[in-house]
């Protein structure tokens, strides 16, 4: 065995005798963090019993997520796209709607396996093309994404205590061990519209809302309640020549019981909720009217619990007996979270340029490309492409109109936190459009939404991985004097003193009567050589 082979071994067996403490830190770590594309492609011929195609009104892509699941080191998310294409015949006066579902699925890979990541998910439409091939058929180009997160907690164990060592250490206060319950589910409802007997023609567009409200803790298990606020506008028939639009507004009930092993009063728990998916039947009523709409909501609801931990963590050491060597490394981590909800604003214009407008039916709003950023002033940034659309009617012509704007918009709102390095994965809806025609061909939005998130506070800590014993250089004694003398600078720290001349730091507060390990004055100590 060579020389330096046996200077590792005697290093490996001291190393184990110092019986070092240590404990558990949790830290939260990105294991997915990407872009996923699907085109579209829809060719459709219409039924004998539709109308011929005169003009395109619109052509929509609502992206959705009907379900997402990860095994091993694989995310699967299966997608679908409701197509919409809203449609003149040549009387140019009712709108007709034709729908279809695209669906899709996708496997993606992680960078490790983890158990129970939490995963965010923002679909966005990218494009849509629609063009009328004949007076029969349409063809469909289009794509949609899906901005996709997925986090882990992972366990670190830290030293925070070494016996036979002098040690220096400070108390790290930071969020634990997180608990995540919760998954999807879907929620069928029928909502009865009290349309008239000519019962509905078809959906315009559907838009749905998700939050909770309260949360019960139970003996390992969160009791969530809410609400799903669901709107839809919709044709209904008149009489065999007209049509007229309604616009529904529903609520519907939210109840989970949601499993977390270990949960109890201590924590504090955030939902994360969100609508994944939204889709409406028309179905007839009683006298055989179409006059319900049946509505299956997907659901994602995520129960995050924290728990505010504190540990000591060691920053320096020394032995007064042998040669020391550690290394250190840099961890980030989370202080426990704080929870906002803010109500946000904005206004927006949207210019009708197909002539004046003599009513508007309904308006809507989509925002995407979400992304937020602390200005170190207290106040949350958030920035994303909002897209505005109207549906009316001109007033010369009497011809349904679709008007529609896409822009960038920005909106703050105070947070309190000033420091930047922090992270918030915001949900972000858009729970109510106001409305009027401002002069003849200008509709003024009043759009409300609410943010709804976790802002966690991040902190770079420094801590020893690994401590070594020389045994081989063991430190040189002086016996010629039992005490220095030393000039001691304001705010020193005894460690450091204790450190420089190889003695205790409890030696030199015992000898110079201090009860303070940072000095608040400059001052003359006696060190003892021990």
């Amino acid at each position: 065995m060579t020389a330096k082979a046996k200077a590792s071994v005697g290093k490996e067996r001291l190393f184990m005798e110092l019986q070092l403490k240590k404990e558990p830190v949790f830290l939260n770590e990105v294991i997915y963090d990407g872009q996923t594309e699907q085109g579209v492609e829809f060719d459709y011929v219409l039924p004998d019993y539709y109308p011929d195609i005169f003009k395109i009104l619109k052509c929509s892509l609502t992206p959705g997520i009907s379900s997402y699941s990860i095994s091993g080191t694989q995310l699967f998310v299966d997608g679908a796209v409701l197509i919409k294409i809203l449609y003149l015949s040549d009387d140019n006066v009712n709108i007709h709607c034709v729908e279809q579902k695209y669906t899709y699925s996708k496997t993606l890979e992680l960078t490790k396996a983890a158990d129970n990541p939490t995963v965010y998910i923002q679909t966005k439409t990218d494009y849509s093309n629609c063009r009328a091939i004949s007076g029969r058929r349409f063809d469909v180009r289009g794509a949609v994404s899906c901005k996709i997160k997925a986090t882990a907690s992972k366990t670190m164990e830290i030293i925070s205590g070494a016996e036979e060592l002098e040690t220096k250490s400070e108390m790290l206060t930071y969020c634990g061990n997180k608990l995540i319950g919760g998954g999807q589910f879907v929620i069928r409802e029928d909502i009865e519209t009290g349309t008239g007997k000519g019962g509905i023609l078809g959906i315009v567009h559907c838009d749905a809302t998700a939050e909770i409200n309260d949360i019960k803790i139970i003996a390992g298990k969160a009791v969530v309640k809410g609400e799903s606020k669901v709107k839809a506008l919709y044709l209904v028939k008149i009489d065999e020549e007209t049509q007229d639009t309604e616009v529904m507004e529903a609520s519907i009930p939210i109840s989970r019981i949601i499993d977390l092993d270990g949960l109890d009063d201590s924590y504090t728990c955030y939902a994360d909720v969100k609508v994944m998916d939204c889709g409406l039947e028309i179905k007839p009523g009683d006298n055989g009217d179409n006059r319900i709409l049946g509505c299956d909501l997907t659901i994602d609801c995520k129960i995050t619990a924290n728990k505010e931990n504190s540990v000591p963590v060691l920053t320096d050491l020394f032995s007064t007996k042998y040669e020391t060597e550690y290394t250190k490394s840099n961890v980030k981590v989370e202080y426990a979270p704080q929870q906002i909800q803010k109500q946000l604003s904005y206004k927006t214009v949207i210019d009708c340029k197909d002539g004046n407008l003599e009513e508007i039916f309904d308006c809507r709003c989509d925002i995407n490309s979400i992304n937020c950023r602390f200005n170190g002033e207290g106040n949350l940034i958030i920035t994303g492409q909002l897209i505005s659309q109207a549906i009316g009617r001109l007033s010369d012509s009497g011809y349904p109109v679709f008007i529609e704007k896409s822009e960038p918009a920005e909106l703050s709102c105070e947070v309190g936190f000033t420091d930047e390095n922090c992270i918030i994965e915001p949900g972000i809806q858009v729970t109510d459009v106001g409305f009027n025609i401002n002069g003849d061909s200008t509709v003024e939005l009043r759009i409300t939404l609410v943010l709804n998130g976790c802002i966690y506070k991040m902190k770079n800590v420094a801590i020893i991985e690994n401590v070594i014993l020389d045994d081989e250089k063991p430190k040189e004694k002086n016996t010629d004097y039992g005490l220095k003398m030393y000039y001691a600078e304001e705010n020193e720290e005894i460690f450091t003193v204790a450190k420089k001349y190889n003695t205790k730091p409890e030696a030199i507060m015992e000898e110079n009567e201090l009860d303070e390990e940072v000095l608040s004055a400059p001052c003359l100590l006696l060190i003892p050589i021990v």
